[in-house]
């Protein structure tokens, strides 16, 4: 049996009908950026995200980097984030001026480590929190703490769409909150997108403007701004997939408890948590195991999809080691790096396409 890591057939039947009768009509409407459909989206995001105003933008790269400087990011200050993360977490900060602080994570859940964002040293403008493989992090104490220094917290949702940390969802806990609609994402566009969240009237203006060369009137620029705008197409593509997010969200949590109960009893194997305060909508089902290179061999040799998110953290990339002092350890991060293994997760997987990848683990562990 072949078990693909993704597949995105199954989400495309889902709507089939609508999203091709949606491209179409964009298509004959020869209106492609900055339309109806945009503006619709972005209303419907935010009403799902509980907040004020949400931004479409290119991706959610461009996300990251328009909310950093809206936020007011000068350069040279520093910003918290973890080094276990995509490297777009870290390369906004650096493309918006700053410079990232790095701090391990928990070595449960795989994000920050708050305890160590709050006491970290430097001149800090804010922190970037990633909620990570659609798990939030924990970022209630972190956010108010900032708020008596005078400093921002931005929500690195990425992976998260449809996440909540005590019934809130992720993206209106802090300043403000990015999606992207990578094609791999929960929610996902046919191409690359992304979204800032914030419910503040100032961070929106000021997105807007940076996501449209600045201009505030045509052809009148008041900021130095780039191209990056949601086009019609992923607009009408995203809004065609969104009501059925909620459900395929659920699938993915089914999928995650038949991984827990068919592997939770097997030993040296450490399987994803799930906080009390949190709702996690499994975009990556990660587990770990010190045989992850020889498990990851074997899966694919059976025909299994795997992942590996992240094979190296961001203080050991090249181009970010300038702003790693010498002698600081992320022992945590270097550890999870070694022993993280995604196996297959997305909405339409079979229940026997899943019941095959716990069989060939328990297969593994019980070889010599």
């Amino acid at each position: 049996m072949d078990v693909p890591f993704i597949d995105l057939h199954g989400q495309l039947d889902d709507c089939r009908e609508v999203l091709e009768k949606e491209i179409l009509s964009v298509v004959r409407s020869c209106r492609y950026i900055l339309g109806d459909r945009g503006r619709t989206l972005e209303e419907t995001i935010a009403r799902e995200c509980r907040t004020k105003h949400a931004i479409g933008v290119a991706s959610g790269t461009d996300a990251l980097i328009f909310a950093l400087s809206a936020l007011g990011l000068q350069r040279g200050r520093k910003v918290v984030v973890p080094a276990f993360t995509f490297c777009a977490s870290v390369s906004a900060i650096v493309r918006a001026g700053g410079e990232p602080l790095f701090v391990d994570i928990d070595d449960r859940t795989f994000n920050l480590n708050i305890e160590q964002a709050l006491n970290a040293d430097g001149d800090i403008a804010g922190y970037l929190p990633v909620h990570l493989y659609g798990l939030p992090a924990e970022i209630s104490t972190l956010v108010e703490f900032a708020h008596k220094k005078g400093r921002f917290v931005l929500e690195d949702c990425a992976q998260a769409y449809g996440a909540t940390l005590d019934r809130k969802p992720v993206g209106s806990i802090g300043d403000a909150g990015i999606l992207s609609f990578y094609p791999t994402k929960n929610l996902s566009a046919i191409g690359d997108a992304g979204m800032i969240l914030t419910n503040d009237d100032g961070i929106d203006k000021l997105c807007r403007l940076l996501r449209n060369h600045g201009e505030e009137i045509r052809y009148h620029h008041s900021v130095l701004g780039r191209n990056s705008r949601l086009d019609e197409i992923q607009a009408a593509a995203l809004l065609a997939k969104l009501p059925h997010v909620a459900k395929w969200n659920e699938r993915r949590r089914e999928i995650a408890l038949m991984y827990n109960q068919g592997l939770n009893d097997i030993d040296g194997l450490t399987l994803p948590c799930e906080p009390r305060r949190c709702r996690h909508v499994y975009n990556l089902y990660v587990i770990r195991t010190s045989r992850r290179d020889e498990l990851n061999d074997f899966l694919r040799k059976r025909g299994i999809g795997t992942g590996i998110y992240y094979p190296v953290g961001m203080h050991k990339q090249p181009i970010f080691s300038q702003y790693v002092p010498a002698g600081l350890e992320f022992p945590i991060t270097e550890k999870v790096c070694e022993t993280v293994l995604a196996l297959p997760m997305f909405p339409h997987l079979a229940d026997a396409q899943v019941e095959y990848v716990i069989k060939s683990i328990h297969e593994y562990f019980r070889s010599p």
